[in-house]
């Protein structure tokens, strides 16, 4: 008996140690939360610290939900290639001749002469008197008042406020004389244009008329002669083809000669330097030449 007794007491006394091994590792632990756990709770959203949200442009389109299904729009076509209509002679030089017009009425010198209607309404009037009112060409030398009257011809036929709006333009726009005469002279090869509002008519016959005036009677010799080389030579050139294209239609009812009057014209415009189209005037006055003269004489000059 006293030795079953011993292994009762050694039983409870080993028990007893580990229930109090058990409340101190319980304890140790409750202490090791409390001071290391304690500060360190988990976020509640952590996940939004840990994905990026892709930009806009990288994100999946949304999923359609198949309780409201809709369908997606299909892209259009593509459109057709615009194809530009190619504008005739008649109205790339209406369309030109409209723009400089326009370009006229936002300048201060023609807006100064308070003209009360658009400038190039009042430039067509100009050229209409100027058409309707032609110089005298035969018969000039005859008496001294026809001369002093084609001396003052534009005067008369225009009056002072439109010769000066004229003189002004020439002034103003003295840049682009070269494409500006240029531009009109080939608006006077398209008689049957009407095109862009634009009623502006330079008929042959009557451009005759004044080219012949410039070339072959002392009022127009007179009036060039007032006005600098430049504009002259112009001129003259102009008047050259003008007088070319009559004769050309047998239209040459003052039976002007062109010859002589064309390689005087080519020996003055090679000695100026201020002719942007030289080149093109000496070519095209050539080929007249060429058409008028045996070829050997027009190669001479």
């Amino acid at each position: 008996m006293p030795k079953n007794k011993r292994q009762l007491k050694t039983g409870r006394g080993g028990g007893i140690k580990i229930l109090v091994l058990l409340i101190l590792a319980l304890l140790l632990i409750f202490v090791l939360y409390k001071t290391v756990f304690k500060n360190q709770a988990v976020p509640r959203n952590w996940f939004v610290h840990k994905i990026k949200t892709p930009p806009p442009a990288a994100r999946m389109p949304a999923v359609i939900s198949s309780a409201s299904p809709k369908t997606a729009e299909a892209e259009p076509p593509p459109a057709p290639p615009v194809v530009k209509k190619e504008l005739s002679p008649c109205e790339m030089t209406s369309t030109e001749i409209n723009t400089f017009f326009k370009h006229l009425e936002q300048q201060e010198y023609i807006k100064a002469y308070e003209l009360h209607e658009p400038i190039g309404v009042h430039l067509n009037k100009i050229v209409i008197k100027l058409l309707n009112n032609p110089p005298i060409v035969a018969g000039e030398t005859n008496d001294l008042f026809t001369v002093l009257k084609n001396t003052a011809h534009f005067y008369r036929v225009l009056g002072p406020k439109d010769l000066s709006l004229l003189r002004d333009i020439l002034k103003y726009e003295n840049n682009d004389l070269e494409h500006l005469l240029n531009l009109f002279y080939s608006w006077s090869k398209l008689p049957g244009c009407k095109t862009n509002g634009l009623n502006l008519q330079l008929p042959l016959p009557k451009l005759y008329e004044h080219a012949a005036f410039f070339l072959n009677t002392l009022g127009g010799q007179s009036y060039l002669f007032r006005r600098d080389s430049r504009l002259r030579t112009l001129i003259r050139y102009y008047s050259i083809l003008i007088i070319d294209r009559a004769i050309k239609k047998n239209e040459n009812k003052y039976h002007i000669t062109l010859p002589a009057r064309i390689k005087s014209l080519i020996k003055s415009i090679n000695t100026m330097d201020d002719l942007d189209n030289q080149e093109q005037y000496l070519n095209h006055l050539r080929n007249i030449l060429s058409s008028l003269t045996p070829k050997a004489e027009a190669h001479e000059h």
